[in-house]
């Protein structure tokens, strides 16, 4: 028989993951406060207590929302295009195929 503290357990568990995600809906609510309202991380908190949101990430998003005026992904943001281009990708190849028959040398294709 399970016990009833284990199912508290699984339902707090399951019932913040699921909560404690902030969608992009969320993201358009928090610009808008902040935005039209000037609220802050605290009191989004303390308005919408059934989000679970973290005060660390509010802030981190109203930091954003503050120095660009915008939720959205910032053009050129992330790995750059030019990690994989075709010199790049054919040394890769043949760094690989140079190893072949070489016992006791040999590195995987990260640490190339």
């Amino acid at each position: 028989m399970i016990s009833l503290d284990f199912i508290d357990v699984i339902f707090h568990f399951l019932a913040t993951s699921l909560m404690g995600k902030i969608i992009e809906e969320d993201l358009w609510l928090i610009k808008n406060l902040r935005v039209e309202k000037q609220w802050g991380a605290r009191r989004m908190m303390k308005m919408f207590p059934n989000k679970q949101w973290k005060k660390a990430t509010l802030e981190r998003i109203i930091a954003k929302i503050d120095a660009t005026g915008s939720i959205l992904r910032q053009p050129g943001s992330g790995r750059p295009r030019s990690a994989r281009t075709a010199n790049s990708i054919a040394l890769v190849e043949q760094l690989i195929c140079s190893q072949e028959g070489e016992p006791g040398f040999h590195h995987s294709p990260r640490e190339i």
